[in-house]
């Protein structure tokens, strides 16, 4: 396969954002894809070995049966949507609902307490959440104290007061016509881990990461239409929405999805010899417990890529993986606030505890603490040049918060830390 960047300082000159006045993901990438009735968009496979073929066409019906039903009970563009699913069909389906009806898609890990929850939803002011059974239970732990929620649907048994989602949407139509979105409008709400205070609302418009991250499938996870894509990562983080979602599918890619409750890293590599993945994306946590199991056992003859993100990886998981299968892990900066920003590229030489160069798009600089540009081997923090342009993958603000916009009100963005 011929990458789709051969040049990097060529594609990075040449690069052009051409960002249109409306944008949906639903509508303009997966519902592109779906005019191919026959076109895989996932393979689903549960710890039982079920397994569960969607194509777009499905995603494009099921999707719009949702947007029906949301519409119907009240949810309108602009409401706030908390998605909180682990590893189920039903997760996709609603990001693809909510975008499609403007409503903005807060999403959120099932490792949520009824506190976290609680906060969320007030801070949000809420309209909707749409889960699992196990957080239903926790949300009616509060459910005295959530007044902005007028939706409840659940995936999994009937639960009183909810709707419950599967058997609901078999009386809806798979045709919706919903509002053309603008592409400055929100889309996505994601709220900071909280590290140095209670989380923030970075929230994303649906240029800022439906449309841009582009970038990171096409340059840096490096996909096609005819791969087979696995990311590790839980639903509930930004890398989610980078890997699982926006990323592949707008190269029309299929996604590889293992449902399991815990990572088992033997059943992690039968998987990846089982079936034709092609590429993997996963978290340093994941490398390094791969690489200790024996990896001269298993064979990954479809697997041509292989990238990594969260947090940097040491290079001796690098080496180890290299050598049983030949392929170098290549590692991706971002956080939850932005797309891809620097990461290594198939066509560019990797050096040894390097993460990479700028993605197209980004002028990235290293700084000192006076905001000046230094020279190459001093440390810094990482700055994206935001003026005279602001990069199109870079969120649009932290909602309610406006002492937060500091860091990226001047000419520099100054990003510390990981947060996919």
């Amino acid at each position: 396969m011929v990458s789709n960047m051969t040049d990097y300082e060529k594609e990075r000159l040449e690069f052009n954002w051409n960002i249109p006045q409306y944008f949906n993901f639903a509508t303009d990438v997966v519902d592109k894809w779906a005019q191919n009735p026959d076109k895989l968009a996932m393979l689903w496979v549960d710890e039982q070995d079920n397994e569960v073929r969607r194509t777009f066409k499905d995603f494009q019906d099921r999707s719009n049966k949702l947007a029906n039903l949301l519409v119907e009970k009240g949810i309108k563009e602009g409401d706030i949507v908390i998605l909180i699913m682990p590893r189920y069909i039903e997760w996709w389906e609603t990001f693809l609902a909510c975008l499609r009806i403007g409503a903005v898609v807060s999403p959120g890990t099932i490792q949520l307490t009824t506190k976290d929850l609680l906060f969320r939803v007030d801070t949000a002011s809420a309209a909707a959440i749409i889960t699992d059974s196990r957080t239903a239970a926790k949300v009616d732990e509060i459910k005295a104290e959530l007044p902005s929620v007028k939706v409840k649907i659940v995936v999994g048994e009937d639960r009183e007061d909810w709707i419950n989602y599967n058997p609901a949407l078999e009386s809806y139509t798979t045709e919706f016509n919903g509002p053309k979105t603008r592409s400055d409008a929100p889309a996505i709400l994601f709220f900071t881990s909280g590290t140095t205070g209670n989380p923030k609302m970075t929230v994303h418009t649906h240029t800022t990461y439906p449309y841009a991250h582009l970038i990171t499938g096409k340059y840096w996870l490096d996909l096609n239409s005819e791969d087979l894509h696995w990311n590790l990562s839980d639903t509930g983080w930004g890398k989610a929405a980078w890997s699982s979602l926006f990323g592949p599918w707008h190269m029309g890619t299929a996604l590889f999805v293992h449902h399991e409750s815990r990572f088992n890293t033997k059943r992690c590599l039968e998987l990846l010899q089982k079936y034709p993945i092609t590429t993997l994306c996963g978290a340093p946590t994941n490398y390094r417990m791969l690489v200790l199991e024996d990896l001269s056992a298993y064979e990954f003859s479809a697997l041509r890529s292989c990238t990594g993100a969260g947090e940097p990886l040491n290079p001796e998981v690098i080496d180890t993986w290299k050598e049983a299968t030949g392929i170098t892990i290549r590692d991706g900066y971002g956080q939850t606030e932005t797309v891809l920003v620097v990461g290594n590229f198939p066509c560019v030489p990797i050096r040894p505890g390097s993460m990479g160069k700028p993605a197209p798009g980004f002028v990235v600089e290293v700084i000192d603490e006076q905001g000046q540009i230094l020279p190459p081997g001093k440390e810094g923090d990482i700055a994206i040049r935001v003026k005279p342009e602001r990069p199109v993958g870079l969120f649009m603000e932290y909602w309610q918060e406006p002492r937060g916009q500091q860091d990226v009100s001047g000419g520099i963005g100054i990003l510390q830390g990981i947060g996919l």
